[in-house]
């Protein structure tokens, strides 16, 4: 990190090696298949089916769980999700929702009282009020709002995690009926292209050294990774200026290993042209 500050020159080629893409144009009623860079809106969409009862599923997930652990009050859709994050296996999402419930008990002790208006007030990250294109609920992070010399890091962590709740909380619930008996095959209940993911929009213009925060990026990546599975259905990173962002990127890139693919480079006028209409952009970008 030292040697970046000093010299942000040391990586170089980092817009050079960007996949390049056609350029399409996106409409409300477009299926997100035959638009593979603006994302997805579900992590598997049950391409893998159940070959059990749904509900048989997850009462044997939370068979899994330890008895400290049962009545800790989490949803049926949250043990769904994680059932479908690990391809219906019951054990394999038993550890993966005890793991997150565990540190999600943690978190509650060390940031419930936790006074998260300082950093509401910068808004440096926030819900949007608007979806997508695609309906997917949005939300937006403004990094030159934030300032790793002068930001509480605990403050920041509780209100990323506010705010994803909060877009999490907006997606339509699951079905909790028809869907547990799948008819040839197919799960009934969750209608095709049904929204269940996010999109993240991080503003990266005006970004400066002091901006870039490697310890609470550590934190974002390994909440996202390990107890919001697939909830980001793709990260677009706006306009990141090539002098400061490259080398930072070469330090956060293999942190993300196969989650790297959805994020996205995108200019201005992109992200205005395919990802929202005037009238739903959020307003650091209109």
């Amino acid at each position: 990190l030292l040697l970046w500050l000093v010299n942000p020159f040391c990586c170089s080629g980092f817009f050079g090696g960007l996949p390049s893409f056609p350029r399409t144009r996106a409409n409300k009623n477009m299926k997100y298949e035959e638009y593979p860079r603006l994302g997805t809106t579900q992590p598997v969409k049950r391409r893998f089916p159940p070959s059990r009862p749904l509900r048989e599923l997850v009462n044997e997930v939370n068979g899994t769980l330890p008895s400290s652990l049962q009545n800790s009050g989490v949803s049926y859709e949250t043990v769904d999700w994680f059932l479908m994050d690990r391809l219906y296996d019951p054990r394999r999402a038993g550890s993966k929702l005890a793991d997150m419930i565990v540190w999600r008990q943690r978190f509650e002790a060390k940031t419930g009282n936790v006074d998260t208006s300082r950093e509401r007030r910068t808004q440096k990250g926030y819900f949007h009020e608007h979806c997508d294109v695609l309906g997917r609920p949005v939300i937006v992070a403004v990094a030159s709002r934030h300032n790793v010399f002068f930001r509480n890091l605990v403050e920041s962590q509780r209100l990323c995690i506010d705010v994803l709740d909060a877009a999490i909380g907006s997606l339509p619930p699951l079905p909790s009926s028809s869907e547990e008996s799948p008819i040839d095959g197919v799960p009934q209940g969750k209608p095709e292209g049904q929204v269940s993911q996010l999109l993240g929009v991080f503003d990266l213009r005006g970004l400066t050294p002091a901006c870039i925060d490697f310890e609470f990026i550590t934190f974002l990546i390994e909440v996202i990774y390990k107890y919001y599975p697939q909830r980001l259905g793709q990260v677009l990173l706006v306009a990141p200026p090539p002098v400061v962002f490259e080398a930072a990127w070469e330090v956060i890139r293999p942190n993300l290993g196969r989650h790297a693919n959805v994020v996205r480079f995108v200019t201005l006028a992109e992200l205005r042209a395919e990802y929202f209409t005037p009238e739903t952009i959020p307003r650091e970008f209109r």
